[in-house]
């Protein structure tokens, strides 16, 4: 409780210097900052981050933060709170260094997060990323992150297999393995956005 109580001064002082007057409501371990609109999208970013560094540094408190803009109405609080949560969730389920992020910029992550227990959806994924990974484990290989970059590089081999530092022949080895356990064909497109599509939202389940 002494933490909390200090933690939310922190909050207040700090929010307050950069003259962001905050109304600061404690719900269990968390921290609903309530700030006029009339601030920057600029100074929230800059004043948040500068109480996640004091947490870390002064406190040795890991605090992760989302922002939602423009919350005009007192209906909406609710969906407001809401994805805020989402917000919360997606960075720290996705591990991205950044302990920050407004929740519009979050809106692709966040549509993940709500199609991860659709029923087509997880079969999808228990027919191709849980087999991939379920061979990765038993035989001590590295498809999944073979195909992750393979992804990332758009299907280029040469790009992929430079970045993994294979040889060309290893790679062609694991895409037809990949291939043969998930039964795509990674030379169309359409079959790499799916695969990247489920990895994504392989993680919110």
């Amino acid at each position: 409780q002494l933490m909390k109580e200090h933690i939310s001064r922190a909050i207040s002082r700090k929010l307050n210097r950069s003259s962001l007057k905050t109304l600061i409501i404690n719900k269990s371990d968390k921290f609903i900052c309530i700030i006029p609109n009339s601030a920057s999208k600029e100074n929230i970013e800059g004043s948040v981050t500068e109480v996640i560094n004091y947490a870390e540094r002064s406190l040795s408190v890991s605090i992760t933060a989302v922002a939602h803009l423009n919350t005009e109405k007192y209906m909406d609080i609710k969906s407001t709170y809401d994805d805020i949560n989402d917000g919360i969730r997606i960075i720290r389920v996705t591990k991205i260094k950044k302990r920050f992020a407004f929740i519009s910029d979050l809106k692709f992550e966040q549509a993940m997060l709500h199609i991860a227990n659709n029923t087509y959806i997880t079969g999808f994924i228990d027919e191709t990323i849980r087999k991939l990974k379920i061979y990765d484990e038993k035989n001590n290989t590295n498809l999944i992150l073979t195909l992750n970059t393979l992804i990332s590089n758009m299907g280029i081999k040469v790009k992929t297999a430079d970045q993994l530092f294979i040889h060309r022949n290893t790679l062609t080895y694991r895409i037809k393995r990949i291939e043969q356990i998930t039964g795509l064909n990674l030379s169309e497109v359409d079959n790499l956005f799916s695969l990247g599509v489920a990895l994504k939202i392989e993680k919110y389940i």
